[in-house]
C-alpha cells in the first residue's frame, strides 16, 4: 500500500495548492469556511454522487477551443475595381447564385480605355524602332572606319533587345485587356456556396491589393480549432481522439478527431489557450501558439463561435461498475485504509475500507468493501475528528444548514 500513501500525499499537497476541481473546490471552499465558525461541523455528500461527479481536472491536460465552420469560403476584390454596390450584409444566409456584389462599370471602362491607349502607344514606338533598326542595318554596309562599324553594331543589337522588351510588353497588356474586357462582361458576383455571411470588408472602394471583401461560411457542420503552447504541442497529434465540454454545462460532452495540425504559423498574442483546474496558467499567456483542428463526430446543441474545452479521450468516460474515489479521499492508519465518513449516529467516523483496482489515469481506486452507494463520506480536513456533527450536501451545495 505505498502506492496509495504516495498518492494521497501528493493529491493533498497539490490540493493545498490550486485543487482538483469542482467538487474539491466546493467541499474544501465549504469546509474550510465551517471550521472558522463552527469546529465541530463538517460537511459530506452521497458516494453515489461523489463516484458519479470524479472526474479527471487537473489530472488530463485540458485546452482551449473555439467552434468555428467546416468550411468558409473568402470573395476576393480586384484591387483595380471600385465596387457600387453590395447586395448581402453580415447575418445573412446566402446560397448559390445569390447576387453578393456589383464592380463599377464606368471604372472598368475607363480602365479599358486607358489601355487601349497604351498599346496603341506601345505599337506606334515599336514600329518606329522596327524602322529605325532597318535603317542601322543598311547603313552598316556603308560606314567607312572600323570605329564607326562598331558604334554602329552596338547600336542595332541595343535596338534589337529594346524590339523585343516591347513586344513583350505589348503582349501582356494584352492580356491585361482581356482581363478587362472579361471583367465587363462579369462585373456582378454570386455566391459559389451555400452559407451565412460572415464578415465584409470596411469600404467598398480599390485597394492598392488584392484582398478579401466577402466571406460566407458553411451551416451545420463546425469543427473546433483549439491551441498549444511550445510545451505541449508534441503531446498532440493528428488522429488522436478528443472529448469537447461546454463551458457553461460540463455535462455536455461531444466528440472528435483531431484532423489538421498548424505548426508552421505560430501566435504569439498574449492569451491563454491552456486550462488546467487548480493550476497556474500564467505561463502560457506569453507562450507561442499553435493551431489544431478537431473534427466533431456531431456537432448538435453547439453554436458558432461558442469557447469550449477539449481533452484528449482516454476512456475518461467509461462508466464503471461499483464505487471508484479519487485518491485524495483516502486516508492511512497502521496500512490500512479508511474514509471520513458520516455514521449511523450522523456524525463524522473513520471508516475502514477495502481498496481494488487502481485507475492510474484518473487517480482513483475501487472500493470492494466498507461503503455503499447511499454512505455520505467528507473531504478529508486537518480539523477532523470523530464525533462531529455532520451537515450532509449535495455535490458541494449545502443542503440543510442545521446540525444533525
Amino acid at each position: 500500500m505505498n502506492k496509495p500513501a504516495a498518492v494521497v500525499l501528493a493529491l493533498l499537497l497539490a490540493g493545498a495548492a490550486g485543487g482538483y476541481g469542482y467538487y474539491y473546490f466546493n467541499i474544501k471552499d465549504i469546509s474550510s469556511r465551517s471550521s472558522a465558525a463552527d469546529s465541530k461541523r463538517v460537511f459530506a455528500s452521497s458516494v453515489e454522487s461523489i463516484s458519479a461527479h470524479s472526474d479527471s481536472s487537473g489530472r488530463i491536460q485540458r485546452y482551449g477551443g473555439e467552434i468555428e465552420p467546416q468550411t468558409t469560403w473568402s470573395v476576393a476584390r480586384e484591387s483595380d475595381q471600385e465596387i457600387a454596390k453590395t447586395y448581402v450584409k453580415v447575418g445573412d444566409e446566402v446560397k448559390v447564385g445569390t447576387k453578393l456584389f456589383t464592380y463599377d462599370r464606368t471604372s472598368i471602362e475607363n480602365s479599358l480605355e486607358q489601355k487601349n491607349i497604351d498599346i496603341e502607344k506601345k505599337q506606334i514606338d515599336l514600329a518606329s524602332e522596327k524602322k529605325a533598326l532597318e535603317d542601322d542595318k543598311r547603313n552598316l554596309n556603308t560606314v567607312k572606319t572600323a570605329e564607326e562599324r562598331t558604334e554602329l553594331t552596338i547600336s542595332i543589337a541595343q535596338q534589337e533587345n529594346s524590339i523585343k522588351s516591347d513586344e513583350f510588353d505589348i503582349k501582356q497588356k494584352l492580356i491585361e485587356r482581356d482581363k478587362i474586357e472579361n471583367n465587363l462582361k462579369n462585373t456582378d458576383v454570386y455566391s459559389e456556396m451555400e452559407g451565412i455571411v460572415r464578415s465584409i470588408a470596411i469600404g467598398s472602394g480599390s485597394s492598392s491589393d488584392s484582398d478579401t471583401y466577402i466571406t460566407i461560411m458553411a451551416e451545420g457542420d463546425f469543427r473546433v480549432k483549439a491551441k498549444l503552447n511550445e510545451q505541449n504541442v508534441s503531446e498532440v497529434a493528428v488522429g488522436d481522439k478528443m472529448l469537447v465540454y461546454s463551458r457553461t454545462n460540463t455535462e455536455k460532452v461531444w466528440t472528435g478527431t483531431v484532423t489538421e495540425m498548424d505548426t508552421s504559423s505560430a501566435d504569439t498574442e498574449n492569451q491563454n489557450s491552456n486550462y488546467y483546474y487548480g493550476g497556474n496558467t500564467d505561463s502560457a499567456l506569453s507562450s507561442t501558439n499553435y493551431a489544431f483542428y478537431v473534427t466533431l463526430s456531431e456537432s448538435d446543441g453547439l453554436l458558432l463561435g461558442e469557447h469550449v474545452y477539449l481533452e484528449k479521450d482516454d476512456g475518461q468516460l467509461e462508466k464503471r461498475d461499483g464505487i471508484w474515489l479519487d485518491a485524495a479521499y483516502l486516508q492511512s492508519q497502521d496500512d490500512a485504509w479508511y474514509v471520513w465518513a458520516e455514521s449511523s449516529r450522523h456524525s463524522l467516523e473513520q471508516r475502514f475500507v477495502t481498496l481494488g483496482e487502481y485507475d492510474s489515469l484518473l487517480d482513483r481506486y475501487e472500493i470492494t468493501q466498507g461503503l455503499s452507494m447511499e454512505d455520505y463520506i467528507s473531504y478529508p480536513m486537518e480539523y477532523m475528528k470523530e464525533g462531529m456533527a455532520v451537515t450532509r450536501v449535495d455535490y458541494g451545495v449545502m443542503e440543510d444548514d442545521t446540525e444533525a
